[in-house]
């Protein structure tokens, strides 16, 4: 039905950052020029890659393209986008024609020229579901690539159903300071004091204030981190060279 479609089965769930490997892998393998990465529960519009293409052959920069993030209702902004670019209003974004450089946004979209994967490489084993994106943006960083979003682009990631549970919760403060041990941007001893140093200052917070889960759940995540100290500098020290890393 789609001919110019191919799908890669795989047997079992590897997680956000390998399954993407795969097709980045792929893409270096075969001589593509862009990767476009996608989440499941998203879409865009027909014009958007082509003028994602556009705005990455137009840009100085060589830089990770985004377009708009709306929700699946195509209403408003994302929250997470609108948190990243720092606006509320969907008319004052795409009232701007420039490509716009920003800090981060997360890979709901994310539209790749290869020659940036083949310098920073893949995502990290360290993560399997959440925090990939952080990680891998902090390595951009230190290898001297930006993010930008376009308005020409627009992209609907349909999530606004979620509820967080505590164990989210949880989940995401643990893949945010495993992101900042890994942060190759930091001395590894700045780094221990943003993730192992700051966790367990969390901790002692929530005790407190009484929150007994919360404070037992910030000690369990610095011990984790502790203990997988050796792993996190052996792909520091990876990561910081150029090249096909975890690809």
């Amino acid at each position: 039905m789609y001919p110019s479609v191919r799908l890669l089965v795989n047997e079992h769930n590897l997680g956000f950052g390998k399954a993407n490997n795969i097709g980045l892998s792929l893409a270096i393998d075969e001589h593509y020029e862009y990767v476009f990465l996608i989440n499941q529960d998203a879409w865009v519009s027909r014009v958007s890659i082509g003028n994602m293409i556009k705005a990455a052959e137009s840009e100085q920069m060589k830089a990770v393209i985004s377009p708009v993030h709306l929700n699946g209702a195509g209403e408003q902004l994302d929250h997470g986008f609108a948190t990243y670019i720092n606006k509320t209003s969907i008319w004052e974004v795409y009232e701007q024609r420039d490509t716009i450089q920003v800090d981060f946004i997360n890979a709901a979209f994310w539209f790749i020229p290869i020659d940036i994967v083949k310098r920073v490489g893949g995502f990290s084993p360290l993560f399997y579901h959440y925090g990939e994106d952080k990680d891998y943006a902090n390595r951009l960083k230190f290898h001297h690539y930006a993010f930008g979003y376009t308005s020409s682009a627009t992209g609907y990631h349909d999530r606004a159903y979620r509820i967080s549970s505590f164990i989210d919760i949880e989940r995401a403060e643990y893949v945010y300071f495993l992101s900042e041990y890994a942060n190759i941007n930091y001395t590894l001893g700045k780094a221990f004091l943003k993730s192992i140093i700051a966790s367990t200052f969390k901790g002692l917070k929530c005790l407190f204030k009484a929150d007994w889960q919360m404070a037992l759940a910030y000690y369990k995540m610095a011990f984790k981190l502790l203990c997988n100290t050796a792993a996190v500098r052996r792909i520091r020290k990876q990561t910081k060279k150029e090249g096909r890393s975890f690809i």
